[in-house]
Order: structure tokens, then sequence, then C-alpha cells
């Protein structure tokens, strides 16, 4: 349930007033239900009671026993089976979501993708040809036995690479970074599409992988290449794909970046709802370092969106969040205490126009302006050199 409410961006107040809202609506008289309580239902110190169960199932949409309010006892109810079915109707579900993004996806030409395509991408990514081959081989296997276990030595393959892109984006050309990104996101996307069985209990890492992958697709797209259009698809599979994952950290990343997107064309609302969910999930996990850049995100978005008065507020809030405890994640490549002191010192302007520079450089979200393009975030990005990573990177 915690999770549902997070991709809604709503606070557990905001879930109070949609279950109130919601047991009006229904003739079921008020709820008296706090914020207080929905902490211990989520914690799990406290069960949901059935007239609660009943709005809770309505508002998200899902069976309760996918929200896990059901106890053990009632649980036990479940017909022989029912699991199984279940598992499958969500691996089904998952299968035939990928299907279609895979054919639709990053401006595809309908022609498939297949063991070349796969090849010249790693290739250009800069896997030694064995690797490559040994990537797609198992690929090969994974499309030929759908709904086979996943082997562990393809995850690991495929999260490697990932590593690698991860590094090679700071030194490689963007029409270059972005062949090899998307055809290892679709690689991804069809190894979840094709070999769904995961049920260790825990965090899936291939789903974690390709969430990465396409929020980089969508860095890319957005920053380098001027694709917003491209560039909502991409972070869209993200979001997909970090929901099967169950990964906060990189659930708030994905919601900060894409927030992006309508902070440029001047849309504040639609910004904020991104950034309202990149900070419900920033609760759970983020560290010092996430939690900052979420901060350097919103002031260069309130920057914008001619909210230029707050946003020195945020680079004062993310000064102080990089005191506070926690560990930060390797993905997060893109942001440096270090670089957002020395932008935050640069620029003594208190306009509003120019509130925007501090944080310009210390989310450093595109490399477009030594590559001579003319996207929309050429007028505010940092001069990382083309293709040696800056110092202290902070954003792509």
């Amino acid at each position: 349930m915690t999770w549902e409410r997070l991709q809604r961006g709503w606070s557990r107040e905001e879930l109070v007033t949609q279950v109130t809202a919601s047991m009006r609506a229904h003739g079921d008289g008020e709820s008296g239900l706090t914020a207080h309580t929905v902490r211990r239902w989520e914690s799990g110190q406290r069960w949901p009671e059935p007239r609660f169960r009943k709005h809770l199932v309505l508002l998200f949409g899902l069976p309760a026993s996918e929200l896990g309010l059901l106890t053990a006892e009632e649980l036990e109810n479940q017909p022989c089976g029912a699991a199984v079915v279940d598992s499958a109707a969500r691996d089904n579900a998952l299968g035939a979501m990928v299907s279609a993004e895979f054919r639709r996806l990053l401006m595809s030409d309908g022609a498939g993708f297949g063991r070349q395509q796969f090849l010249r991408a790693a290739l250009a990514a800069g896997l030694s040809p064995f690797l490559a081959s040994v990537t797609v081989d198992r690929a090969d296997a994974a499309w030929h036995n759908p709904g086979s276990t996943r082997d562990p030595r393809a995850v690991e393959a495929y999260e490697s690479v990932t590593a690698s892109q991860r590094s090679l984006y700071w030194r490689t050309p963007a029409d270059t970074m972005w062949d090899a990104t998307r055809g290892h996101l679709r690689l991804g996307l069809t190894l979840l599409g094709q070999a769904t069985i995961h049920r260790d209990g825990g965090a899936d890492p291939l789903a974690r992988a390709v969430a990465e992958t396409a929020l980089l697709a969508a860095r890319i797209a957005f920053f380098d290449l001027g694709s917003p259009a491209v560039a909502t698809r991409c972070f869209e599979q993200a979001e997909s794909a970090v929901e099967h994952a169950g990964d906060h950290r990189l659930a708030a990343a994905i919601a900060a970046h894409r927030a992006f997107v309508p902070g440029f064309a001047g849309d504040a609302v639609a910004a904020q709802r991104h950034l309202d969910v990149a900070r419900a999930h920033a609760r759970f996990g983020a560290g010092p370092n996430l939690r900052a850049w979420i901060h350097c995100v919103t002031a260069e978005v309130h920057a914008r969106t001619g909210q230029g008065s707050t946003a020195r507020d945020r680079i004062r809030q993310a000064q102080h969040a990089l005191g506070t405890n926690g560990t930060d994640p390797d993905w997060l490549d893109f942001f440096s205490p270090a670089r957002l002191a020395a932008r935050s010192l640069a620029t003594p302007s208190s306009s509003p126009d120019d509130a925007r520079l501090p944080h310009a450089g210390s989310t450093n979200l595109s490399r477009t302006w030594t590559r001579g393009r003319t996207s929309n975030a050429r007028s505010c990005c940092s001069t990382s050199p083309r293709r040696t990573p800056p110092p202290m990177p902070i954003t792509p």
C-alpha cells in the first residue's frame, strides 16, 4: 500500500482525504481516520479495519491481497491455485506491456530487433565482441524460452552493461550513445517480457537495471537530442520498470528527472506533480546527495516557471540536505556537493531570471553547450567537455 500511495504522490494526509471523500460518496459515514493511523498501517503496527479496506481497494484499483490488507487467517481462504493464477496473470500483463512497448518505443521503424542490431549497439557502447556475443546469446535463450526462469548470469551481464553505459555517457558522442542505450533498453525489455519469473521475494535486479537504462535514454533524448516526446516515452518505461523493481531511490530520481520536461516548457503544475512523487519516494532510503539533488531540480523548475524567489531557498535546502544521513547509490554519478557549492557561490545576482544559474550549473543537465546543439537546455547548461567527464559531474 505504501508503494501505491507514493506512486500517486500522496502524503499520508492526502490518503486520509481520499479515503474520507470515498466513504462520504458511498454513504459510509465519516472516517475518523488520521495520518497517524495510516502510518501505523504502513509500519505493520495496526491492521486496516474492514470498512477502510473497501475504500483502499476502490482508490488504488487493486485487490486487497496485493495491497497487503488481508490477515494471514484471511489469506488461508484463498482457493488452491489462485496464487499461481494471479502470478501468471501479472507476468502475462507485464509481458503484454513490454511487448507493446517494445514495438513502438523509441522511434522504432517496426522492423523488430534482432541479433545484429543488438551487436552493433553493444559494440558502439564499447563492449568487446566476445561479451556482446555472450550477452545476446543469453537474450536469444530468453526469447526462445518464454516464461522460463531467469539466468542470473544474464541478469548480471545486463547490469554490467548498464553500469558501463553510465560511465561511457560522459565521454561518448550523444548520437552514438543514444544508439547503444536504445539497443540495451530494447534488450532489457525483451528479457523482462520473455523470462519474467522472479520469485526470491526481494527486489528485481533486472527491472532495476532496465529502469536505469530507460532513465539514461530519457536523459539523452531530452537534454542531448532535444526530443521531449521521445524522452517522455522513455520516462514512462522507466517508471513501469522501477515499479517492478521496488527501488524507491531510483523511482525518486526518475520522477525528478521527468519534472524537467514540463518545467522547461513552463508548466509549473505538471512539473510539481512529478516533484511531489520524487519527494515522496525520497523519504524511503534516500541519501544526502539524492535529497540535495532533488532540491536543486526543484529550484531549477521554480526558476523556469516564474518562481525565482523560491529557487534560492531550495538551494539553501539542498546545502542543508548534504549534512543529513544515508547512503547514495552508485548510479548517482551526476551530483556532487563540491560542484553545488562552486555554482552557488559563482552567481551573486538576485534577479529572478538569474536565480536559475546556480542550480543550472549544479544540476548540469546536458552536454549540449559544447556539442553545438540548440535544445531547450542549451541556454543554461554547464560547459562540461564533450568527451571528458566533468571532475565532479552532477547530471547528464
